[in-house]
């Protein structure tokens, strides 16, 4: 009886080794570095930006800055280089690879290297005002610095107001064409003069 229980027990620990080195290679090929950009996904992101939503309402100064069209831009760098460290990202602003200097540049937890590239659209009350080739023409710019960074997360992050580019079919084709998933959230400025403000973050991992 005794050799009979000794055996079912090296049977059942060969079996429990076998189960978990199948779960081990399932574990394993989910990160397989060969599907690249494929496996990661914009999360990081994702957690920062009702922070932003937050700080863009809060600060009546931000508000000043984007009637005047200036300095917003240079603002959401600050902000998001600032709220990427505080979630434990080793954060560069405007790196450089030698030939091409990106926004923000970080890497997370496990090491993956992530590249942001960030743009403000200034839209007037229509869009028959707004300069489209202009502002399209600078959108179009980023994406194409962030198409030769290699083996990295390219994520492109823009924002529009006031309001947002919904209603313009091709600029909006435009965007939604050139990442994997388009993300958005809508955000307020600070009332100023009893007058109201309100623009859109659009986000998305490049194809």
């Amino acid at each position: 009886m005794g050799a009979v229980i000794l055996f079912l027990r090296r049977f059942e620990a060969k079996q429990d080794q076998r189960i978990c080195g199948l779960i081990l290679c399932k574990v394993n090929k989910l990160s397989d570095p060969k599907k690249g950009d494929l496996t990661v996904d914009t999360k990081i992101i994702d957690g920062i930006v009702p922070k932003i939503q937050r700080k863009i309402f809060e600060n009546l100064g931000v508000r000043l800055f984007a009637d005047q069209g200036s300095r917003f831009e240079q603002w959401l760098h600050i902000e998001i280089c600032g709220l990427l460290e505080q979630a434990g990202m080793k954060t560069t602003p405007e790196k450089s690879d030698g030939q091409r200097s990106i926004d923000i540049y970080f890497r997370d937890n496990n090491s993956k290297e992530y590249w942001v590239e960030i743009k403000v659209v200034g839209l007037k009350s229509s869009y028959g005002d707004c300069k489209k080739a202009t502002t399209l023409s600078g959108v179009w710019k980023d994406v194409g610095k962030l198409k030769n960074m290699r083996n990295a997360c390219r994520i492109i992050m823009i924002a529009t107001f006031p309001g947002s580019i919904r209603d313009n079919k091709s600029y909006f084709d435009m965007i939604t064409g050139s990442v994997f998933e388009l993300k958005s959230a809508d955000f307020k400025f600070q009332r100023k003069d009893d007058s109201e403000m309100t623009g859109c973050l659009y986000w998305g991992l490049l194809k």
